[in-house]
């Protein structure tokens, strides 16, 4: 009987400290469990710096608080449009001599700097943390409890200095603190910065057609698995066909410009660019990607694969050609050197507004002239490194010196000279471009192009990967050295190829071309395979 007396005198004080700490006392407007004491050497209680103070008194502080937050805020923002975490190592800077674009602040920085300031030093209004503290020997029980709170003015953990010295100062305690970690990854960072600015990031598909966007059904189809809030598609048509092609499509045409094969293919480019911007004027996220389209392509992924592998990456995309094709010009002893990339690039929301602007202000427009493209007579020797023999067109030079500047001062013939670029995506070294003779491809190549002239050279690269695994009917038209190749017949095993390729994007395809070994029609087969 004695034992059972004792049994349900322990059951019954335990019940009863439980209760103590659910109706907990008020004192001061701040939650304070009720403790247990049957001997207290030590109190592990945590003390709040205004427990003493008026109402009115501790308004004021936390009006002198927010003062400071408010004041500390723009000093302790996060700059999410620098993409790349750790910038590479100091190397020649690209246009100038002695210095290097990584050093260049970036434009039209973005940032909810409040919001990531809040996050590093208090914690969130809508949230406070519950902190249990359990300190047991044979004599004691101590319960201290922290409770939820929406309310501010209720419940408003210390500042952190303050937080510090009681940590300091008690041994028994752990206290979980949350704190602002910032995004390690390319998809944290999306999913932050999609917080903060309202939406995730947009692919703007960019075509540029003269009649018509070939194989229109497919791209129908690719855009049909995607949401509206991940992307815009804008055309530029040359002839009227092509925008009568595009009613009711969601790829939706824009002004015409005048525009003129390789000579200036770059005044419509830079026009798609602006009449994108002035759509998202009021949405504007700084992970935005612009990607340009030909009318004769198609999508070698699904739409989710493509707007995933685009916003994942930090800078844009310059697909460079093998050194020997850039444009030089002398400097004395040195060359000033304008390196050249495929038409079909993908640019950052930074780079777009960047060249948009510099277009429209007649930035370089007269860059054909000063590398003398295309002004003298081809020699079968042409296209070596470094013989101030350039051909090329407009389209293939202008976005990459007006965005990153021309070289100047390369030494010919030096191995050894790699120049940094800000946000340049694919670099050999931290984003950085080689000068070589000795270069092929460099950059990031979204789009396969057919250039005969690099096929079958035994360098294992993304275009001879593909190209080695494409079944012989499905091999395109091989082109000529000013003009790429072409598909007319494809297999089902080589759209499967393409899906398994290295690009995002093919080119150049015909309008309906035949597939072959399959009483499937081609939209239908290319759908199946690559879309689902």
């Amino acid at each position: 009987m004695l034992a059972l007396f004792v049994r349900r005198f322990v059951v019954a004080l335990l019940g009863l400290a439980l209760a103590c700490g659910a109706d907990r006392l008020r004192l001061g407007g701040q939650s304070v469990g009720l403790a247990i004491v049957g001997q207290v050497a030590n109190s592990s209680a945590r003390v709040w710096p205004w427990h003493d103070k008026s109402e009115e008194a501790k308004h004021q502080d936390e009006v002198q608080e927010e003062k400071q937050l408010d004041e500390q805020a723009p000093q302790k923002a996060v700059d999410t449009r620098r993409f790349t975490a750790t910038p590479p190592p100091p190397v020649k800077g690209f246009g100038d001599k002695n210095s290097s674009p990584m050093n260049a602040k970036p434009e039209n920085e973005l940032r909810d700097k409040r919001n990531v300031s809040r996050n590093e030093e208090v914690f969130d209004e809508k949230e406070a943390t519950t902190s249990t503290t359990i300190t047991t020997t044979t004599t004691l029980v101590i319960i201290t409890t922290t409770t939820t709170s929406t309310s501010r003015r209720q419940l408003r953990p210390p500042p952190r200095r303050a937080m510090r010295a009681t940590l300091a100062t008690t041994t028994a305690t752990t206290t979980a603190l949350r704190t602002y970690v910032p995004p390690t990854t390319t998809a944290e960072r999306n999913m932050t910065a999609g917080a903060s600015y309202g939406r995730e990031p947009k692919v703007y598909f960019l075509f540029l057609a003269v009649d018509k966007i070939s194989n229109l059904g497919v791209w129908e189809s690719f855009f049909s698995h995607a949401s509206r809030t991940q992307y815009r598609a804008f055309v530029h048509c040359k002839e009227p066909s092509c925008k009568l092609q595009g009613s009711g499509s969601v790829i939706k045409s824009i002004p015409t410009v005048p525009s003129y094969y390789c000579t200036d293919l770059v005044s419509p480019m830079n026009k798609l660019i602006s009449y994108a911007l002035d759509q998202a004027s009021d949405d504007a996220h700084p992970q935005d990607k612009f990607a340009f389209i030909s009318d004769s392509t198609l999508p070698a992924k699904s739409f989710q694969e493509i707007h995933r592998t685009l916003t994942d990456r930090d800078g844009s995309d310059f697909c460079v050609f093998p050194a020997k094709e850039w444009a030089d010009v002398r400097q004395g002893s040195e060359l000033e050197m304008a390196p050249k990339a495929h038409q079909w690039i993908t640019l950052t929301r930074a780079h777009a507004e960047k060249a948009s602007r510099l277009w429209s202000q007649g930035h370089l427009h007269n860059i054909m002239d000063h590398f003398e493209l295309n002004k003298k007579t081809w020699l079968w020797t042409d296209n070596s490194y470094a013989d101030s023999r350039n051909f090329g067109c407009l389209d293939e030079f202008w976005h990459m010196a007006a965005i990153f500047g021309t070289l100047n001062h390369v030494l010919p013939h030096s191995d050894t000279e790699y120049v940094s670029l800000e946000h340049f995506s694919g670099g050999n070294l931290h984003g950085s471009l080689h000068i070589s003779d000795k270069e092929m491809w460099q950059g990031e190549c979204d789009t396969f192009v057919m250039w005969s002239a690099y096929m079958n050279t035994g360098v294992n690269n993304a275009f001879e990967r593909f190209y080695s695994e494409l079944d012989q009917v499905s091999v395109p038209h091989t082109g000529t050295g000013a003009r790429p190749g072409w598909w007319d017949t494809i297999s089902e095993n080589g759209i499967k190829a393409m899906k398994d390729s290295d690009f995002l994007f093919v080119r150049k395809f015909i309008d309906h071309p035949k597939l072959a070994d399959s009483t499937d029609s081609f939209q239908s087969a290319y759908s199946r395979i690559v879309f689902n």
